[in-house]
């Protein structure tokens, strides 16, 4: 009886130690193992000591990302406001997209600034534009800032329309009628930049609006400098095809076409 009793307790222990085995597996799978842990975040501290030993930039903290086996360190520098990862790879590679761009993108003060703007844009059209139809035939306006990291260290500003930040105007209209989408376009163009301008808003940039007839996409492309345009020389800007947003070398957004398309 004793022996079996021993028995059944090896037998107990060993299945527990698989199980915590398993479990341990698991976890590191996800979340990585303390030592490499460890091992990563000294290669990154030596990486950011290397390229930025005069400026205040600290590695925050380390994630491991288990979908890519990589891990992820957080780059803080309170002097120039930056907040960014960079990356090691799973082959020791390190990603710094700073140092390559040359510039970070601020992605918390866009997502702010784009969604107050086009909350402006969208209660200053609602008469011309139909923002809230039931199901899918909602018309869309979409406003697209560029922001740098670094350009303001108040991480918790707000958009004013004083501030000189430049910004994009996206309206996808349903379906509308062939024939009258020139008119339309033009209107609402004319309607945009009238807003901006007799609201301040010294941002707007570029505005484009677009359509489908019968499966073929219609747009029209106005920019800052042919918002004085007359609407017979705005009708010129009409094209068949569409655009979209693009950010340069220099971290500026553009539209760009999608295609090209002869003018309609």
């Amino acid at each position: 009886m004793k022996v079996k009793f021993n028995l059944k307790k090896i037998i107990y222990f060993v299945i527990l130690v698989g199980i915590l085995a398993l479990l341990l597996s698991i976890y590191n799978a996800f979340n990585s193992n303390p030592v490499s842990k460890r091992i990563a975040k000294n290669k990154l501290n030596k990486y950011i000591e290397e390229n930025y030993s005069e400026r205040d930039f600290i590695i925050k903290d380390v994630r491991y990302n288990f979908k890519f086996s990589e891990y992820y360190g957080r780059v803080i520098s309170q002097e120039e406001g930056l907040d960014y990862n960079i990356t090691l790879s799973k082959n020791g590679d390190i990603i710094d997209l700073y140092k390559e761009n040359g510039f970070i993108e601020d992605v918390e003060l866009i997502n702010r600034f784009n969604k107050k703007v086009e909350e402006d844009f969208k209660e200053g059209l609602k008469d011309k534009v139909s923002f809230n139809k039931d199901g899918n035939k909602n018309d869309y306006l979409f406003v697209y800032f560029n922001i740098i990291q670094g350009k303001y260290k108040d991480r918790d500003i707000q958009y004013s329309k004083e501030l000189d930040d430049k910004f994009l105007i996206q309206l996808n209209l349903y379906d509308e009628m062939d024939g009258d989408y020139r008119d339309r376009f033009v209107d609402l163009a004319s309607e945009i930049i009238k807003y901006a301008e007799s609201n301040g808003y010294r941002g707007l940039s570029e505005i484009s609006i677009s359509t489908y007839i019968n499966d073929v996409e219609y747009s029209i492309l106005v920019k800052r400098d042919e918002f004085s345009k007359s609407r017979k020389e705005l009708y010129n800007n009409i094209v068949k095809g569409g655009y979209d947003v693009n950010t340069n070398s220099k971290g500026e957004v553009k539209f760009k076409y999608i295609e090209k398309e002869e003018k309609k």
